[in-house]
């Protein structure tokens, strides 16, 4: 039986250029274009393809020369070790990118709203992820930059400056109701008073 952890890995395909950004460390395989599997002679791009998942992909917007384009729906359906995992992305592509306004969904819970320029994260972007984890901020081809709020599930927040995805300087935050100085690192906050 797979683990829980295991299948919440295996469901970020669809919104691994947004985890890049927290997580620098992971190497992908190259990116690569997929057919639809509601319209094979219609493809999307697939930034981090893997090779060790069955996937299926369908889009029920518009195709234009061989590529999805304009509003509509895209649903990664993959499988491993028996399980189907789900993502989902409501928004605009164009030329088999995601582009535009758009949010993805995942099947281990995590919800990216922004707007997405060839598949990258770029201007305003709210992420909240499983247990009320919620990411708030200013990103530039996927990465944190400018102003950003980590906000806890206990309410406790971090707001900093980032820059190409790095924090600069020393963030400001509230932990249990009192004024501190904080850090973010991933998807929480480390706080010194």
């Amino acid at each position: 039986m797979i683990s829980r952890a295991a299948a919440s890995l295996a469901s970020v395909s669809l919104l691994v250029f947004v985890v890049l950004a927290w997580v620098p460390e992971v190497v992908a395989e190259e990116g690569r274009w997929v057919s639809l599997a509601n319209d094979p002679d219609c493809q999307v791009w697939n930034p981090m393809p893997n090779s060790n998942m069955k996937t299926f992909v369908f889009w029920d917007g518009g195709c234009s020369d061989g590529k999805a384009d304009g509003k509509g729906t895209l649903q990664w359906s993959s499988h491993v070790s028996g399980l189907e995992l789900l993502d989902r992305y409501d928004g605009g592509i164009r030329r088999g990118k995601i582009h535009g306004e758009g949010t993805i969904t995942t099947n281990s819970g995590w919800v990216t709203s922004g707007y997405f320029i060839d598949g990258l994260l770029h201007g305003h972007g709210v992420s909240s992820f499983p247990k009320g984890v919620r990411f708030e901020g200013n990103y530039q081809s996927n990465r944190r930059h400018g102003l950003g709020k980590l906000t806890l599930p206990n309410g406790d927040t971090c707001e900093a400056e980032f820059s190409n995805g790095s924090q600069v300087g020393i963030g400001r935050g509230v932990q249990n109701g009192v004024e501190t100085v904080c850090q973010i690192n991933a998807l929480n906050a480390v706080f010194s008073h």
